[in-house]
């Protein structure tokens, strides 16, 4: 409402209280019903009610001596007010009184936002995937691919590149080499030999026994 609309809204009221002030313990004008309150009133939100039209905008109870609260210019009893305005936990279906997570269009409170694994409560931090809120360990624990060398998981150091992928079977940068020298490929080059990755040199070697071997049982 800007400053225009309120002094109308001011000027309004004067000049119903003005039509009104000759009627004995006139209090104001309702703000529900628009009739004169006379005697006991009640007055709230800057307004004048009579006892009975001051009501929660939801249930219409009566506030009696109990809180009330406004939104939009609207009053509600403290139950409607906790369950339509701060709405529910989507977890523990309690009102969001306290400090909440906001997870999509979902609103739940901090210590019920937990990991959807192992229950520790999430800190703000998580990991979304597949429908599961998870926290950094379960997360790698569940996700992260395996060095097929080390069998230790693959973690994100920020480096350009992390992990090599050949075929179905993923390593680590550092695990990537020769099996018998240790040595990292160059260029890449790596020779298969029994399920075993070599340099050029030690699969000639390996080779060359394999041959004498061979030699040796005929």
């Amino acid at each position: 409402m800007d400053q225009l609309d309120q002094l109308d809204e001011i000027e309004a009221t004067l000049t119903q209280d003005l039509e009104h002030v000759n009627i004995p313990n006139f209090k104001g004008v309702c703000g529900t019903c628009g009739e004169p309150v006379v005697g006991d009133g009640i007055y709230a939100m800057n307004k004048t009610f009579h006892k009975d039209h001051f009501v929660c905008c939801v249930c219409n109870e009566q506030f009696g001596s109990n809180p009330y609260y406004v939104k939009d210019g609207k009053p509600y009893c403290q139950n409607d007010y906790e369950n339509q305005v701060l709405g529910i936990c989507e977890v523990c279906g309690k009102p969001l009184i306290n400090e909440l997570a906001v997870v999509g269009e979902k609103k739940i409170h901090l210590d019920c936002f937990k990991c959807s694994i192992c229950g520790k409560v999430l800190n703000g931090k998580y990991y979304n995937k597949d429908g599961l809120y998870l926290c950094q360990e379960d997360y790698e624990e569940k996700y992260l691919p395996v060095c097929n060398r080390c069998h230790e998981k693959i973690r994100p150091t920020g480096d350009v590149k992390e992990a090599i992928c050949v075929g179905d079977k993923k390593y680590h940068v550092k695990c990537f080499c020769c099996k018998d020298c240790q040595k990292p490929f160059e260029d890449m080059k790596a020779y298969m030999f029994n399920d075993d990755y070599l340099c050029e040199e030690h699969y000639r070697k390996r080779k060359e026994e394999e041959r004498k071997n061979k030699e040796q049982n005929q």
